[in-house]
């Protein structure tokens, strides 16, 4: 069972409920499933493609100007929010991703910044991440929506839990965003039915 947000946000997850009306989520998922993608590659040293494979899952879809402008600028109008939530200063976003999970993908436990000296600039500097749910979660599979695709956090008890593994799960809906530090440790488990449609962007150091 998925932890109440208030928890989430207390740990470090910031949360923002109805960041998306039902009308434009339903109108992106629509447009990325129909129109698809490429498969989505890795930001890892890896020498074998199936290694790749293992680790991460998941569709980059393509979407109009429009879309990509629209979610950009609702995100960018929460960035002084954000600086207040996390207590440090931004500088903008990157060009927000569309993210596409189909049955069966998934991302295995990753964070998303490094401060390895050796990591491309980009990577260094990102510093807030975030996540928009285009779709909800659901068992009963009706249309629109899927089941598997849970996003956890993990290490966010570290202090007060001997077993780190444990994820702590936050249930997709349409329309919610969630935000954390890019160096936060999460992943999303497998897809077991359904289309699942997230936007992911990350907001910068200055």
């Amino acid at each position: 069972m998925a932890l109440p947000t208030e928890f989430l946000t207390r740990l470090g997850i910031y949360v923002v409920p109805d960041f998306l009306d039902g009308e434009t989520c339903e109108r992106i998922s629509r447009e990325m499933i129909e129109q698809g993608g490429e498969r989505a590659k890795v930001t890892l040293e890896l020498t074998q493609e199936e290694l790749a494979e293992r680790y991460r899952s998941t569709t980059i879809a393509e979407v109009s100007d429009e879309t990509v402008a629209l979610i950009k600028e609702k995100l960018l109008e929460r960035e002084e929010e954000l600086e207040r939530a996390f207590d440090r200063p931004l500088n903008g976003c990157e060009k927000p991703q569309f993210l596409l999970y189909r049955e069966g993908d998934y991302i295995k436990p990753h964070s998303d910044g490094s401060h390895d000296e050796d990591a491309p600039d980009w990577l260094r500097k990102r510093s807030v991440a975030t996540v928009v749910f285009l779709n909800d979660q659901s068992d009963d599979g009706e249309p629109g929506t899927f089941a598997g695709g849970t996003l956890n956090f993990y290490d966010l008890l570290s202090d007060q839990s001997k077993d780190k593994s444990v994820g702590l799960p936050i249930t997709p809906e349409a329309g919610l965003m969630v935000a954390f530090t890019a160096d936060t440790l999460h992943g999303v488990t497998e897809v077991s039915s359904g289309d699942r449609c997230t936007s992911v962007t990350w907001f910068a150091d200055p």
